[in-house]
């Protein structure tokens, strides 16, 4: 089985690499082994067939042969990005500080709300399809703000009627929920008040409609219904009743149109023209819900006309019935003419029935209108009503609402949207008004306006980031309180980070480089308030070709120059603010909120420098970091107590390059004491001190806080002043002749001092890019490259670089040049992280390692114990590894099990400010098992006892010791150690020694039995000397043989009946030795301690 292994070594050269066959193997390890790899010299990804595999599974069998294994190195600290898998071209297309990731960022970044559920996008009213009124019945009534021109809905189905042979329309139209200042109402695009013979009136919220019945029902099953006379019959020649009225509603008026439609004459043989007669009878009769009668026929009209009429003539009858539900039918009752020269054709045009009119329209503004039909109003023009209205709301001002007022206000239609009845109909305790009041007086100066009309159910997110859009703005929800947050210019931040209080390995920088086939220009379509119809402007900066533009839609802008303003921020937020930026920090993370503008520097993306204030007096400020001064004004910004910043202060070199001077004295106070934190600060060149960005989110995370970041950047607010190119015009763009190179910059590569990125800017109509580059003491440029990107990775040494990139097309653009130290760090080294064990701290060594420091050369490590008190070697080494062996501790007179290993990353400026530390400790050895007491054997003055056990699974177990005592439960000690072995196996020698007991009691016998205080543990036939009776003292010194014994008693042979009475006192003790019984215990000890951790105890009894 074949495997093909690829060890990548460098992810943006795909050519850095190695690559090889291995064969018999069936895992991950498999190939490390036969490699000779025990560890990378930088963390490395694995993958098989492009499929990333986890360490834990390395060790799995599951390779099969023809598998391509892939190694990839990753960078540290802040790295690069690549696109695509590892078996693909590898193109640096953005930059990535602080992970590796394969990210993709929108080319051009505007302040967005923060993503909420909505229910999809607002449906725009000036779609302007057919621009006509509609019939909207089950829709929600439209909400308008600002200044529109309307088309109203239908609030109820519109009606005629004849009048003396004339059409007349009704109809009832709803602007929309409020109310309105209403400039005109047009037919079309004809004021209203040019028709004659037209009515109107404009009903304000809650007021009854009077020039119109508004409820008002036409059968659709009544539509110019013949009403035929020929074989005429009384009884039979009825239409089918028709139901005038729905279920459920109360009709309290009946109508019906008839209609002569031919008109109504007599031609007699000359062609003279006559009247003629005709007539007609219709009724009415009541029925209930379901459709039953419930009354009798009625006449309604009984019509009888002898008219004269060459044109259609057209009649309507009414009449006023009980409040009910009715049913119509009509007959003719005389015959129709059959002669070809009479017209008196009978037609039942229209049954309508006028209900009760219990309508509450609400708070809405309705138009009703009368109109005569003419030439001039027609059924093409007649729904085709609009008119030209701002919407009033109340405007907050001085703690109060005012009366309604119109207004183009975004702000107060923000307000009202919340606020409303027909919105989230929250109270104003859901607003920030403090704000709020502030941003609509801000806009009113720069005379943006909202207007546009929601015509579809929308969430209210979806409402407010709507309107909030052409402030330059989102909706912004701070606990429940609503507000807008504005991308505009502005000044201070509200919150100071730097290398003190961002977690050391948090940082990313992500940013997107220019790519071919980008968007290179914004199309704003907008409604124009002139011609009431989208129209677009095309807006561009940096004299793009507008070949490619982003279309857009800015919804409620109706001003051209608005449209034109806001394209313009859009299309240079696209040019400009092409990063993000993430980092970690703790609580102070929660000071600043969306939208809020904070200050960031660092070392690694050269943003400034920073740390904290050892302390300031009077002018003079002493800071932690060593600052350096160049040529021109150099400023320091200083943390305020509650987070937010003071700066930038001009300040000049002091007596050393820990302390600058103020050109002015502070106005803030600042602490330096137990209690408070010390201020940070910021330091750089003009406007170089720090990285100035927007925070889109905070993210608490345990006790940490992540924030998300865009750059703030002036060049997007340069444009309020523009005016737009004239409806109509077109621009033609002129390719220039020379392309024009810009933002050329250079970035450290975290995995090395000795490459850097090189970037810059497309420019227009460049073919290809040459790139030259000279040292400080060199004379001549040289190319490095000439290239269709717009970066390169550039090797580079400790040196003093100067850089200048060109384009190319028909000849060579202007140099863009950059200069500025390269290979070197004038900055003490990152701290150190992520120190970890090798592997368990077992054995005869403990092994460590840490993520190398991208601008360390070396590291110092510090061994320690007590907790980190007492140093016992310090230790300098160039790899992120250390190992710590037993003969080092043996060097070091100081054999400890529990250890704290220090590591601080070196370069030629020292150590770094903080260490990453690991405590660690060798476990104690376990208790030995399987130990037994074997045999035993003995001389006159000796024992010997033999035990065994099992060996410890341990590596680093230097021996076994063996403890005994004769009291039982004893505590092992150095006091009663009796041997010290490497085996698994020991023979403990014991001396023999008499056994003495006191004597309580001697009776006077034939054979006298002495009585001791205790177990004496002597047996029959030993011989016992008798010393220190009072009393009988006919005993003392002499030797007796034991007769007979108890476990208290010795019958001893010597009679002792005429012997003294005992009295008290005296031992009897043996005349030979005896082995006692004992106590024994096992305990392992390794090479790191002298640690007992021992085995029960074993009694062994002679």
């Amino acid at each position: 089985m074949k495997i093909t292994v690829i060890e990548l070594l460098n992810p943006f050269n795909k050519n850095e690499r190695n690559q090889y066959t291995v064969e018999h193997v069936q895992s991950i390890r498999d190939i490390l082994d036969k490699k000779n790899i025990v560890e990378f010299n930088l963390p490395t990804i694995c993958f098989v067939n492009n499929t990333p595999v986890l360490r834990k599974d390395w060790d799995a069998n599951n390779l099969k042969h023809g598998d391509t294994v892939v190694f990839a190195s990753q960078m540290q600290g802040p790295t690069i990005a690549v696109i695509g898998t590892f078996f693909e071209e590898l193109t640096v297309t953005e930059i990535v500080y602080g992970v590796l990731t394969v990210a993709s960022i929108a080319a051009g970044i505007a302040l967005q709300p923060p993503e909420m559920s909505t229910g999809g996008q607002p449906d725009p009213t000036y779609s302007l399809n057919g621009a006509n009124n509609q019939l909207r019945l089950n829709n929600p009534i439209e909400v308008a703000y600002g200044r529109n021109k309307l088309w109203p809905s239908y609030a109820s189905r519109p009606f005629t009627r004849y009048l003396g042979n004339e059409q007349y329309l009704y109809q009832l139209l709803c602007l929309g929920q409020g109310e309105f200042d209403i400039e005109g109402v047009f037919i079309d695009d004809t004021n209203i008040n040019d028709f004659l013979e037209i009515e109107y009136e404009v009903v304000e919220p809650n007021q009854p409609v009077t020039l119109i019945p508004t409820n008002v029902v036409t059968s659709v099953e009544v539509s110019n219904i013949e009403l035929e006379g020929t074989g005429w019959d009384a009884e039979t020649n009825w239409t089918t009743p028709f139901n005038a009225n729905p279920s459920g509603t109360l009709a309290t008026q009946l109508e019906v149109d008839l209609i002569h439609t031919t008109g109504i004459y007599y031609q007699d043989s000359k062609g003279g023209t006559w009247s003629l007669t005709a007539s007609a009878l219709f009724q009415y009769q009541e029925i209930d819900d379901t459709g039953t009668p419930i009354g009798a026929w009625t006449t309604l009209k009984n019509y009888n006309q002898a008219a004269y009429s060459l044109s259609p003539l057209r009649k309507t009858f009414t009449a006023t019935v009980a409040a009910g539900r009715y049913r119509v039918r009509a007959r003719r009752t005389n015959a129709d003419s059959t002669s070809t020269r009479d017209q008196d054709t009978i037609a039942w045009g229209a049954l309508r029935a006028v209900l009760e009119d219990t309508t509450d329209y609400g708070n809405v503004t309705l138009i009703a209108i009368k109109a005569k039909a003419s030439n001039n109003l027609n059924s093409n023009s007649s729904n085709k009503v609009s008119c030209i209205a701002t919407r009033k709301l109340p405007i907050y001002s001085g703690g109060v609402w005012s009366a309604l007022t119109a207004t183009r206000n975004p702000v107060w239609a923000f307000c009202d949207a919340v606020r409303a009845d027909y919105g989230a109909k929250l109270a104003d305790t859901y607003l920030d008004l403090t704000s709020l009041v502030s941003i609509a007086q801000d806009l009113d100066d720069e005379e943006i306006t909202f207007d546009w009309v929601f015509d579809q159910k929308s969430t209210l997110w979806e409402v407010l980031t709507v309107i909030a859009k052409v402030t330059y703005g989102s909706p912004t929800i701070q606990g429940s309180i609503f507000s807008i947050i504005r991308d505009i210019e502005r000044t201070l931040p509200s919150g100071v980070f730097n290398q003190e209080n961002i977690v050391k390995g948090s940082l990313q920088w992500n940013v997107r480089l220019f790519e071919q086939g980008e968007y290179d220009s914004v199309e704003i379509e907008y409604i124009d308030e002139t011609t009431w119809k989208a129209e677009t402007v095309v807006c561009s900066v940096e004299s793009s070709p507008e070949e490619n533009p982003e279309k857009i839609k800015l919804i409620g802008c109706m001003n051209r120059d608005k449209a034109y303003q806001y394209g313009l921020y859009l299309a240079a937020a696209k040019r400009y603010r092409r990063e993000t930026i993430n980092f970690s920090t703790g609580k102070e993370g929660l000071i600043p909120t969306f939208g809020d503008l904070i200050s960031i520097s660092h070392d690694v993306p050269r943003w400034g420098s920073g740390g904290y204030v050892v302390d300031i007096d009077g002018l003079i400020i002493e800071t932690s970091e060593p600052v350096s001064f160049g040529s021109g004004n150099h400023y320091i910004i200083l943390r305020k107590k509650d987070g937010t910043a003071t700066g930038p202060l001009l300040v000049t070199s002091g007596i050393d390059s820990y302390h600058v001077v103020l050109a002015d004295a502070l106005e803030d106070t600042f602490y330096f004491d137990d209690v408070n934190e010390p201020p940070f600060y910021h330091f750089g060149k003009a406007d170089l001190w720090a990285k100035l960005a927007i925070v889109t989110s905070t993210k608490p995370t345990g006790k940490q806080v992540e924030i998300q970041a865009i750059p703030y950047d002036t060049r997007l607010y340069q444009f309020y002043e523009e005016v737009a190119p004239e409806l109509g015009s077109t621009s033609e763009t002129i390719e220039p002749a020379l392309p024009v190179v810009t933002g050329l910059t250079v970035s450290e590569l975290p995995s090395s001092l000795t490459q850097v990125l090189v970037s810059w800017n497309v420019a227009y109509g460049a073919k290809a890019y040459v790139l030259e580059r000279k040292s400080g003491d060199a004379e001549n440029w040289e190319t490095v490259v000439t290239t269709t990107n717009n970066s390169f990775v550039l090797t580079v040494e400790p040196i003093y670089l100067f850089l200048r990139v060109a384009g190319l097309n028909i000849g060579r653009g202007a140099w863009d040049e950059w200069e500025g130290d390269v290979g070197t760090t004038q900055y003490l080294p990152y701290d150190v992280n992520s120190v970890e064990l090798v592997s368990d701290f077992v054995g005869d060594s403990v092994s460590v390692q840490w993520d190398s420091v991208t601008n360390a050369t070396g590291y110092k490590v510090e061994v320690r114990q007590d907790s980190g008190v007492t140093l016992i070697r310090t230790t300098n080494v160039l790899n992120p590894n250390f190992v710590y062996t037993i003969g080092d501790a043996i060097e070091d007179a100081d054999i400890n099990r529990n250890l704290q290993i220090r590591v601080y990353a070196t370069n030629t400026n020292g150590d770094s400010a903080g260490y990453e530390s690991i405590d660690v400790s060798n476990p104690i050895p376990t208790v030995p098992t399987g130990f037994v007491f074997v045999y035993s054997s003995e001389t006159s003055s000796h024992v010997y006892y033999t035990f065994q056990w099992a060996a410890n699974s341990e590596s680093d177990i230097e021996s076994y010791r063996v403890y005994g005592s004769t009291t039982s439960g004893f505590t092992p000690s150095g006091a009663n150690l009796l041997a010290t072995v490497q085996d698994t196996t020991a023979t403990i020698q014991l001396t023999k020694s008499p056994k003495t007991k006191s004597i309580s009691a001697i009776t006077r016998a034939m054979d006298a039995v002495i009585t001791t205080t205790s177990a004496h543990g002597i047996d029959v036939g030993d011989f016992v000397e008798v010393t220190g009776v009072v009393g009988m003292t006919e005993l003392n010194g002499n030797t007796y043989e034991v007769l007979a014994k108890t476990t208290n008693t010795l019958t001893i042979d010597v009679s002792s009946i005429f012997f003294a009475p005992y009295f008290s006192g005296g031992t009897v003790t043996t005349t030979n030795n005896y082995a006692s019984t004992y106590y024994f215990k096992l305990s392992a000890k390794d090479l790191w301690g002298d640690d007992i951790n021992a085995t029960s105890q074993v009694e062994v009894t002679p």
